[in-house]
């Protein structure tokens, strides 16, 4: 599994600040007039501030437009969080700065990497990690305006976590991103999950560029996306017929820790260029079988045995005339 990367030129460690208590003893016999100033009165015990963070050292400091301060604490290798990336995989501390209490993180949770859709990630925190690598570790100190505003953050039973207007410090260490560029916007019909649609694709490792599948210059292959890797699902919302996309899909959205052998190693992130030529066309409808349900009824006329016309009875001969 994922191992915890830290950076080792300041080792986190917790401060607790703690007031001191003042108190005076009573005197057992009345005091001797004296210049000396009058004693201090007793004081209450303060009470025990939350535990602060102390901040490991910066390797640089950056402030963009609007108060966004930048510090990279680890400097990654890996591919850029930018204007592409629609989602990311990260490790993070969320600190209030005024007091410099830790409110979450993910040790309080799994220890392991979490997923964030960048439509749902603070203004301020999107805009620090712009440029950001994989495998490096920034601190993004973001302004209350930023972040989350007037409304702050209460827990489910209404206490306030974060207050209003908060400046806010987010620790993140970067572990994937998922970049999706559209070459081409479609303007055909829009896609859905129950559609079956037509696209030509190729698929290569990110690592290396090797393909390990494609269908270019073939017949195109029809696919939904409910039957598609997570990656695919996320990639092509709101895809057009006629658009071009390029996805570079984290291994935890692909294949995942096994891959799928031999062709693609485990963990390993993919990019696939897909264009979506057409939808299928929807079947048409058999019409139903007569006698079963949904088919028309057939109401059969009812059978007449017409009545014989009565037959009528034998006239007589005439008498012979008499001679």
């Amino acid at each position: 599994m994922r191992t915890r990367l830290v950076s080792s030129l300041v080792m986190l460690s917790m401060l607790t600040v703690a007031g001191t208590t003042l108190a005076q003893a009573p005197a057992a016999t009345a005091p001797e007039p004296s210049t000396a100033p009058a004693p201090a009165k007793p004081e209450a015990a303060a009470p025990k501030a939350a535990a602060a963070v102390v901040l490991e050292a910066g390797l640089n400091r950056n402030e963009l437009p609007g108060g966004v301060v930048v510090e990279d604490l680890r400097m990654g290798t890996g591919r850029d969080f930018d204007a592409t990336t629609v989602l990311y995989f990260a490790r993070y501390r969320t600190i209030v700065k005024s007091s410099g209490e830790e409110i979450d993180s993910s040790a309080k949770r799994t220890g392991e990497a979490s997923m964030f859709f960048v439509s749902q990630t603070v203004d301020g925190l999107t805009q620090g990690l712009m440029g950001m690598k994989m495998g490096g570790k920034r601190r993004v100190t973001v302004p209350g305006a930023l972040a989350f505003g007037e409304a702050g953050v209460k827990d489910k039973a209404g206490k306030v976590v974060i207050p209003a207007n908060a400046d806010v410090v987010f620790e993140v260490e970067l572990e994937n991103v998922f970049g999706v560029t559209e070459e081409i916007q479609g303007g055909g019909e829009e896609i859905k999950d129950d559609t079956r649609f037509l696209v030509s694709y190729r698929g290569t490792l990110a690592s290396d560029g090797i393909e390990f599948d494609s269908n270019i210059g073939k017949k195109p292959a029809t696919f939904s996306l409910g039957g598609l890797i997570s990656g695919w699902r996320v990639g092509l919302q709101g895809a057009k017929v006629g658009a071009k996309r390029r996805m570079v899909i984290p291994w935890q959205l692909g294949y995942g820790e096994a891959g799928s052998p031999p062709k693609i190693p485990g963990k390993a992130d993919l990019v696939f260029d897909v264009e979506i030529v057409g939808i299928e066309p929807a079947p048409t409808p058999m019409p139903p079988t007569p006698g079963t349900i949904g088919a028309p009824i057939q109401i059969k006329p009812p059978t007449v045995t017409p009545t014989p016309a009565p037959v009528p009875a034998p006239v007589p001969a005439p008498a012979p005339a008499p001679k």
